[in-house]
């Protein structure tokens, strides 16, 4: 999403091709999205809430997802379908699985749009640049995209992140001047994919802290981007740092003397507080490390970050 902002700032803006195709990824997004919601009514025992043509879905979703291993791309999202999922996401029990969204797999920020299955479902619909920011789909390989900014050329190196494919970073670094991490913060309350006995986001910063004590990385900038802020500040509301096991006694200690210091600190400036705390103790040599709460989807906020990482490169 950074890289998209960047390349739509200083390089080339998507061409029409470009947002067919994140067109098709979002319509799949949106289907993968209901899928999980389905999974998630039918091992809570939440069927029985629904009606009969709801339940009909669910276990239409469910039988494809077995026999494919996925859902969003086996069959194009029709107007018809369209309605049907939007009418199951709107159910009770839909709500009531999304509030235990940490126990399953799902992509938060699709959220929105989920809301507009109608008219993504629609044949008049083509993604703008807004929605292609919000378009994912998984990568096994490295991107590499130059971009020419105030007269200086950059070359971006995005990795994948997949674990299978990390054995394959430090390749990519060599002649690095600077490496971009990105933390989720929504990630906070969620587990691995490939060991749910791992936090997710304890899993990145222990992914960062081998990064950072690298001997490639010993003279660079390291910047952490701890992004998608919007949905940490949404989710601290219903799900706060002291409920969450993995954090709960080490925030308690942390919130105590955030207060001590400004006893008008929100919930919010103490949470993040708290996890610069916790991701500058992975990285404890490097006092040069730049650390902020980042939305990559807001292009305003994504550009100014840029902007002071960017100085920083230029300036060592």
């Amino acid at each position: 999403t950074f890289l998209k902002q960047l390349k739509n700032q200083y390089g080339a803006p998507p061409t029409e091709e470009d947002l067919q195709v994140a067109t098709d990824i979002i319509r799949e997004n949106v289907q993968d999205f209901i899928a999980a919601i389905a999974g998630g009514i039918r091992a809570f025992g939440l069927e029985g809430e629904l009606s009969e043509a709801q339940r009909e879905t669910v276990q239409q979703i469910l039988a494809v997802q077995e026999q494919h291993g996925g859902w969003g791309g086996q069959s194009p999202l029709t107007p018809a379908r369209g309605r049907a999922l939007h009418d199951l996401w709107q159910t009770p029990a839909a709500k009531a699985a999304f509030l235990r969204r940490s126990e399953f797999d799902i992509v938060e920020s699709h959220e929105p749009l989920v809301e507009r299955l109608p008219e993504i479902s629609s044949p008049e619909y083509r993604a703008d640049f807004q929605d292609s920011l919000l378009a994912r789909r998984m990568t096994s390989s490295a991107t590499c995209v130059e971009l020419v900014i105030e007269g200086t050329r950059f070359q971006l190196v995005d990795s994948s992140g997949q674990p299978s494919e990390r054995h394959k970073w430090w390749s990519l670094f060599d002649g690095a001047v600077a490496v971009l991490f990105f933390v989720g913060l929504d990630s906070y309350d969620k587990t691995s994919c490939e060991d749910r006995s791992t936090n997710r986001m304890a899993d990145d910063i222990e992914l960062f802290s081998q990064l950072v004590h690298h001997p490639s990385f010993r003279d660079i900038t390291i910047a952490v981007f701890m992004n998608k802020f919007d949905l940490f500040q949404t989710k601290l509301e219903l799900f706060p740092l002291d409920t969450v096991p993995k954090w709960q006694a080490e925030y308690l200690r942390v919130k105590e003397a955030v207060r001590l210091e400004d006893p008008e600190a929100t919930e919010v400036e103490a949470s993040i507080h708290f996890f610069q705390t916790v991701i500058q103790a992975a990285a404890p040599n490097r006092g040069d490390l730049f650390l902020r709460p980042i939305n990559s989807t807001d292009t305003t906020n994504a550009l100014a970050v840029w902007e002071v990482v960017r100085q920083a490169v230029m300036d060592r």
